[in-house]
């Protein structure tokens, strides 16, 4: 089992703190907004403008990840570091590709996005490994308000555009 956390250093994110990262976005979004129910999370994922954290509540390690679609239907993932925003793998008919040469910190970092995104598709993620949005549509990324709409993690308009398509 991979445990969410870097190699030698402390927890990164703390509920509630900014984060120094490069992406001016991701200031505003440092706090974990809401936890997603498991039957949500891959939909959410895969909205095309996703900014997610996964927590493991017994170590209090978390992780934050972009994920972007782009025109080749491939769905780019990218750790959220403090130090900045780096591409770990790719998202492409469902799953999760690594590509080599990647630094420790972002291999661990890949390695826990692969384990909780397995157990995210086979809908057996543990009870402690909480996946959360950020209070942001992951199709939109717009700010999430009405109670649905911060449960499934995509706002009302996306959502009907998503059932329409």
């Amino acid at each position: 089992m991979v445990i969410l956390r870097e190699k030698n250093r402390p927890c990164i994110y703390t509920a509630g703190i900014s984060s120094p990262g490069t992406d001016s976005n991701f200031k505003t979004m440092a706090t974990a907004y809401g936890r997603l129910q498991l039957q949500h999370a891959e939909r959410f994922i895969l909205g095309g403008n996703a900014w997610v954290q996964f927590w493991n509540t017994t170590t209090d390690n978390q992780y934050r990840y972009k994920v972007l679609e782009k025109s080749d239907d491939r769905f780019y993932v990218y750790w959220l570091s403090t130090k900045g925003k780096y591409y770990i793998g790719h998202i492409r008919n469902r799953d999760y590709h690594i590509p080599a040469n990647k630094n420790e910190n972002q291999l661990q970092s890949a390695k826990v996005f692969a384990y909780v995104w397995k157990h995210i598709r086979q809908l057996d993620l543990e009870d402690f490994i909480h996946v959360q949005h950020l209070g942001r549509c992951s199709v939109c990324g717009l700010t999430l308000k009405d109670s649905k709409s911060i449960e499934i993690g995509i706002g009302p308009k996306c959502l009907k555009r998503l059932q329409v398509s």
